[in-house]
């Protein structure tokens, strides 16, 4: 079963998902090595971070989000490079 990682800030309310810890710690400049050891759900400056269980066989609209997501994540990084 995959998964992603569901992040809101509790400041204004938005949300935001990712493919792993590892691209949203990038790209919100979280501290990977100190909330991966953390059991999720939890919350940490001004967000709320959680794993969510996803059956792509069931959840089609949320596997295309987190597919998209990572495709986005990657061009952005690309780009960056150029």
């Amino acid at each position: 079963m995959k998964s992603y990682i569901l992040i809101t800030n509790l400041n204004d309310g938005s949300v935001r998902k990712y493919a792993t810890l590892t691209a949203a710690c990038r790209m919100l400049e979280l501290p990977y090595h100190s909330l991966k050891g953390k059991k999720l759900p939890v919350v940490w400056k001004n967000y709320r971070i959680e794993r969510i269980r996803l059956n792509f066989e069931r959840d089609y609209l949320t596997s295309a989000i987190v597919i998209i997501g990572v495709a986005y994540f990657i061009t952005i990084t690309l780009i960056g490079k150029l």
